[in-house]
């Protein structure tokens, strides 16, 4: 292990290492050898295949300004031809958890969540093709090709390689989406008033936390929790309070009253102002 961190914490992975085998240096030794046997190949791909999916669904909230503690609906998943769905289906509570929607729909033709769009790459078709570069170009703005795999498109009698064609995808009302390598991710962006209510007992949630930590409470702490608020964000925390006090350890969350708290500060969420108190 201390060979392993050496390279990114030298001076620490020297210490244990000098302290554990009395020999000179960690960084003098050699590089330990993996066992293949060890390695889990199909672990690996379903891995690939979940982070991609993870990441493609945070680029889709960064473009539409959607932070990742609003909680969204549903997930479209589309995977590329040739890989199962079982792949990534095992998986599917971290998927859940980290894109932070409510289910995931597995969508074995990306056509049903995104309208697909070809550009031709008229400097590299040009000296291939010559003057029949304008049809390919007019028949792809039609919609008149066929996706073949691996990158490949059909336009008219032509078959153009990958590097000849940009593939793109826009998603159908109410969805937005990203890809990359044959994968899809379309997260429905559609907030209702129940997902918004839930997004602001996230957020405080968050905020109360860190209030325990700013108060140096204990993890164990039982605590008392005030939020104070008006409009959507006072129903949220109605709404959401048994969620809001079983994530904070919070005996007792009222939403008015005067006391001694040990912490408390005002803030904004959603441009309203919310006043938070803690006390132990």
């Amino acid at each position: 292990f201390s060979k392993i961190l050496a390279p990114v914490m030298p001076f620490i992975a020297d210490e244990i290492y000098q302290n554990l085998t009395g020999e000179a240096s960690v960084h003098l030794a050699d590089w330990p050898k993996f066992k293949e046997s060890m390695i889990d190949v199909k672990l690996n791909e379903e891995i690939h295949y979940v982070r991609l999916i993870v990441n493609l669904g945070h680029s889709v909230r960064a473009r539409s300004k959607i932070k990742v503690k609003q909680p969204l609906a549903k997930a479209g998943i589309a995977l590329p031809e040739g890989v199962s769905f079982d792949l990534v289906k095992s998986h599917e509570d971290v998927i859940l958890e980290e894109l932070n929607v409510k289910k995931i729909e597995y969508i074995k033709e990306a056509g049903d969540i995104v309208e697909v769009h070809v550009i031709p790459n008229a400097r590299v078709l040009g000296p291939k093709y010559g003057k029949d570069v304008q049809t390919i170009i007019q028949k792809a703005k039609s919609g008149e090709f066929e996706m073949l795999g691996e990158g490949r498109v059909k336009i008219g009698d032509f078959v153009l390689e990958k590097d000849e064609v940009e593939v793109g995808f826009k998603g159908k009302e109410g969805y937005d989406v990203e890809s990359d390598s044959g994968v899809v991710t379309a997260l429905d962006t559609n907030i209702t008033d129940e997902l918004k209510k839930e997004g602001y007992a996230r957020d405080i949630v968050r905020l109360i936390q860190e209030m325990r930590k700013e108060a140096d409470y204990q993890v164990d702490d039982r605590i008392s929790v005030l939020v104070s608020s008006q409009g959507d964000v006072e129903n949220a925390v109605t709404t959401f309070a048994d969620y809001i006090k079983r994530e904070t350890l919070a005996n007792e969350l009222t939403q008015s009253g005067d006391m001694e708290w040990d912490k408390e500060k005002e803030v904004e969420i959603d441009g309203v102002k919310v006043k938070i108190a803690v006390k132990k």
